[in-house]
């Protein structure tokens, strides 16, 4: 299910701040984590980004239908994944709202959201995705973090938004699948059709709503 796991030293956050990582913006931007750094249960992708000019890290099927129905709307301006949230800001809000930060045998772990989006249109010109599976959602624990990175994109006034396999056209995890069953490269495959179903999965973002998780703006 594509299960994310990761587990940072002092010495190597350091290192990944100075190189530069979590920064920049279209293709001088460097993810926070690639998938050389990840273990993941289900399959990472590395993929080249028309609007950008640079790879992106993905690091499941889920997150590379998101980036793709990203990519093909047509007011979007840049996507960076794996954006690094600020650690001073999560234990902060981890310590007013009584949740247990992530952390790895004493140190604090940064956490990240999956896709940071700057957009076009006015009202709505940033927001912020994770991706999960429906069945992560079950997961207490989970909840506790995405609560963590929820209040943190609210206190910015940026709009968050969770996406789930349920929002995503199924034509989209078809043509993914298609590919690695006829071992194309997905740097050269064509999703051009995908386009045609970005308003489903808009209208079923905006729709889908949960007690703790909503959109404040809409998605062209």
């Amino acid at each position: 299910m594509g299960k994310k796991r990761y587990w940072n030293t002092e010495v190597k956050n350091k290192r990944w701040l100075k190189e530069g990582r979590g920064q920049g913006r279209g293709s001088n931007y460097k993810p926070w984590l690639t998938v050389r750094d990840v273990a993941s249960e289900g399959r990472s992708h590395r993929i080249f980004g028309h609007l950008t000019n640079r790879t992106h890290h993905l690091l499941s099927d889920l997150e590379l239908a998101t980036f793709l129905l990203l990519q093909w709307r047509s007011s979007t301006i840049d996507i960076r994944e794996q954006f690094p949230l600020d650690l001073e800001l999560t234990m902060s809000l981890s310590d007013r709202l009584g949740i247990r930060h992530p952390s790895f045998q004493g140190i604090a772990q940064y956490m990240s959201s999956d896709f940071v989006v700057d957009a076009k249109e006015g009202g709505c010109p940033r927001f912020a995705i994770q991706v999960k599976h429906t069945e992560a959602l079950l997961n207490p624990r989970t909840i506790e973090k995405l609560e963590i990175e929820r209040r943190y994109w609210r206190d910015k006034s940026i709009p968050f938004y969770l996406v789930t396999e349920a929002q995503i056209p199924s034509i989209t995890f078809d043509n993914i699948n298609l590919l690695y069953n006829h071992s194309s490269p997905l740097e050269e495959a064509d999703f051009s059709s995908l386009h045609t179903y970005f308003e489903i999965f808009q209208a079923q973002l905006e729709n889908k709503h949960s007690g703790v998780f909503q959109g404040s703006c809409r998605l062209k």
